[in-house]
């Protein structure tokens, strides 16, 4: 059930309809919580300019990723930076971990 949500969800955020990639993606991951529904999320929100929501999903990813593999896994790195570059490039007032700046330094 998750990978279908998650395969449509990715198709739907291709073809540019966000809102519905948005819904399918958080289905799936209500049955399967793996950051990378959290991260295609956060895309979503990004592709709508909605960037206090995309931080705040890049974050969710970062963290979940960091606690499964550790600071040095390239996803968790990725997504570190993406919530690191939004809150400072959008002002977004969101409480960013200490180990993300001390990741992207």
């Amino acid at each position: 059930m998750a990978d279908i949500r998650f395969d449509l969800g990715y198709a739907l955020k291709d073809g540019a309809f966000y809102n519905e990639a948005i819904e399918q993606l958080e289905i799936g991951y209500e049955y399967s919580p793996k950051g990378s529904f959290l991260i295609e999320i956060a895309k979503c929100y990004e592709f709508k300019q909605e960037y206090n929501l995309a931080c705040e999903y890049f974050l969710k990813a970062a963290e979940l990723w960091k606690a499964e593999y550790g600071l040095e896994d390239e996803d968790v790195v990725h997504a570190a930076s993406k919530v690191y570059h939004l809150a400072t490039s959008f002002k977004i007032d969101l409480v960013i971990p200490d180990w993300i700046f001390e990741e992207i330094q």
